[in-house]
């Protein structure tokens, strides 16, 4: 509604947000500041950017586009003390059945999948084929 108010009649809104992806999706600038003082200022790709936001909120993040808007959106992601180890993918983690290949890991593993279930991106420990369809589980 603001948005809509400030287009069609020119206005200019100030707006305190403590929300960083909604501040980038809804204003056109943004006023990044910390015990008091400005650190950035800019559009909000200008102001969004990982080391800057991490120095700042002492916070591990990452970055990335909005899946509809040019603006950038961050997560904020967990500070694991001991990360994890690497764990390679081998034929051990291959099952094969009569009419189903299944592919099996101990973690998760970011997929890009173009599946009947569950297709786009996606965390998933399971996939399996069967007659030419495809599953993430």
């Amino acid at each position: 509604m603001i948005r809509k108010e400030v287009t069609e009649h020119g206005l200019t809104v100030v707006s305190v947000f403590h929300d960083i992806n909604l501040a980038s999706l809804y204003c056109d600038h943004l006023l990044l500041m910390e015990a008091g003082s400005v650190k950035a200022y800019g559009e909000p790709h200008e102001v969004i950017i990982e080391q800057q936001i991490m120095d700042i909120y002492e916070a591990r993040i990452s970055t990335q586009a909005h899946p509809e808007q040019p603006k950038p959106q961050m997560a904020i992601l967990p500070d694991f003390e001991e990360r994890r180890k690497e764990k390679s993918v081998s034929l051990s983690n291959i099952q094969k059945g009569e009419d189903y290949i299944a592919f099996i890991a101990e973690l998760p593993l970011k997929v890009l999948s173009s599946a009947v279930h569950n297709a786009g991106l996606g965390w998933y420990a399971t996939r399996v084929s069967n007659g030419g369809s495809h599953s993430n589980l």
